[in-house]
């Protein structure tokens, strides 16, 4: 007897192309995060160095004080941090954080942890990693195989896919 399935050949490649991808939207995510708190306001102005024109770091930045407009650098601040959270590469990178809190919710934390390691092996290196690789104790290969359907489908769900 056959699983009817819920994700389609299609849908199933785009969830496990988000898995591969979390880490390098994970990073991407946070050096913009970061480089958005540290942000200067916007009376700062950088003066490059007549000596080396071209090299950034030695500019001098310098304060312009008496700007008749006030500046909001806290709410400008909050503002982009909320459009980076709005941003579609975040909102992939939230779907499978979403999905890998969900997985083994029944499990111990240990055998939680495991199983997450061991379906993110899977997911982005199904090949290299079968289910007999992976060492995870008291599963059986089908039971493996649902868990990450289920956790693809969350993905897909997160998504707005199903």
């Amino acid at each position: 007897m056959s699983r009817v399935k819920v994700l389609s050949d299609d849908m199933k490649l785009e969830c496990l192309a988000l898995v591969k991808a979390y880490d390098r939207r994970r990073k991407t995510y946070k050096l913009k995060r970061e480089e958005i708190i540290r942000s200067s306001s916007d009376n700062i102005v950088t003066i490059a160095d007549p000596d080396h024109p071209d090299d950034k770091r030695k500019g001098e930045g310098v304060y312009i004080p008496g700007s008749r407009f006030a500046t909001r650098t806290t709410e400008n601040i909050s503002e982009r941090l909320l459009a980076l959270e709005e941003h579609p590469e975040t909102q992939k990178m939230r779907a499978v954080e979403y999905a890998a809190k969900n997985i083994g919710s029944d499990l111990t934390a240990k055998d939680r942890k495991t199983l997450k390691d061991a379906i993110f092996k899977s997911c982005l290196n199904g090949r290299r990693y079968p289910f007999e690789r992976l060492n995870v104790e008291g599963m059986e290969r089908s039971c493996f195989y649902d868990r990450r359907r289920k956790f693809l489908i969350d993905i897909a769900k997160y998504m707005k896919m199903l």
